[in-house]
């Protein structure tokens, strides 16, 4: 889902809202040249005051797509889901579903959201361990035809001498971008569920029974 429950930071114990558009940038290898996909993605953020253990009680709310890098074996794109699927109760709270830029910025800019707004233009370039999950599709007009991208090893998928050059997110001013459903428009008839069709993830450990729609594509 778009939306989830994350781990408390340092931003002074007062509940609030901060909200922003970001900026992702997949930069691809090939060859001598570098393909560039970039999409803009709104975060929204509700810090609580309530504490729950040692976490405290946020939201988040993402609105955007998945950034696609058009490649000539098929699409790359970074979704909106982490790497890793959550796999203890922490994982659950911390990443939740969706993925955000916070690790980056705030590795970068310190952990006051409210600031991040007033620096735009300003280029963050991801670890891989800040990596969104990378996806393709054997058949892009198949859902259940995603693969899981390692991103130290693109060749498999999109060929000899392709590999991934950066991935970086900055503040911006822009609107998010729209135009995914048009080169996937099954991102329409499997809205709320997921790449498989089921409206609840986790019946067996393939990607599209795990992996929903509103993870490459969320209006929220």
């Amino acid at each position: 889902m778009a939306a989830g429950l994350a781990g408390a930071l340092p931003l002074g114990g007062c509940a609030g809202d901060v909200a922003f558009n970001y900026r992702v940038t997949v930069s691809v290898r090939r060859g001598g040249e570098t393909i560039v996909g970039s999409n803009v993605r709104r975060l929204r953020w509700h810090q609580g005051i309530e504490q729950l253990g040692f976490m405290d009680v946020s939201s988040y709310r993402t609105r955007g797509e998945a950034t696609l890098v058009a490649l000539e074996k098929g699409p790359l794109l970074a979704t909106l889901a982490y790497k890793t699927f959550n796999r203890d109760l922490q994982a659950w709270y911390v990443e939740s579903d969706v993925w955000t830029p916070d690790a980056a910025f705030r590795r970068v800019f310190g952990a006051d959201r409210a600031s991040w707004r007033r620096k735009p233009g300003r280029p963050v370039e991801l670890t891989p361990a800040e990596f969104p999950l990378l996806v393709t599709f054997r058949d892009p007009q198949d859902p259940q035809s995603v693969t899981e991208v390692d991103p130290d090893d693109l060749q498999p998928h999109f060929g000899p001498g392709v590999a991934l050059k950066s991935i970086t997110v900055e503040v911006t001013r822009h609107a998010p971008t729209r135009g995914l459903k048009r080169q996937l428009p099954w991102i329409v008839t499997l809205e709320g569920k997921t790449l498989s069709g089921d409206t609840a993830k986790g019946r067996s450990t393939a990607l599209g029974d795990n992996l929903y729609v509103s993870q490459l594509s969320s209006e929220n």
